[in-house]
């Protein structure tokens, strides 16, 4: 059912792999820059929420889920790296043998550190 899904994953390992281990500078630029834009996301949806918190009302929760996108889609549009993604499409690689263990390894202390 999801086996053309998994291939795809498998394949974004194989390619990721492949371009940290040439532009290891510019992946931790990317993975700097997404962790930025999430910073302004958090902070734009607390400033948001503040402002429209009432006592007794969820008037700020619900500004926090509608400003929040906002950072995720400048991650996305920007092409920004996130550790928990890449945890996803690295263990998805090794299951199906497009990346090896040690490359994983790797990869995870490399940019978790």
């Amino acid at each position: 059912m999801y086996a053309d899904d998994i291939k795809k994953v498998a394949e974004s390992a194989k390619n990721k792999s492949d371009f940290i281990g040439g532009n290891l500078t510019k992946y931790i630029v990317l993975a700097m820059m997404s962790g930025f834009f999430i910073i302004i996301g958090v902070a734009l949806s607390f400033s948001v929420a503040s402002i429209t918190q009432v006592e007794g009302k969820f008037y700020g929760k619900i500004a926090i889920g509608l400003t929040f996108w906002m950072a995720l889609g400048l991650l996305a549009s920007a092409g920004g790296e996130l550790f928990t993604g890449n945890c996803f499409v690295f263990t998805v690689g090794c299951l199906e043998r497009t990346v090896s263990l040690i490359k994983v390894s790797w990869v995870r202390t490399k940019l978790f550190f």
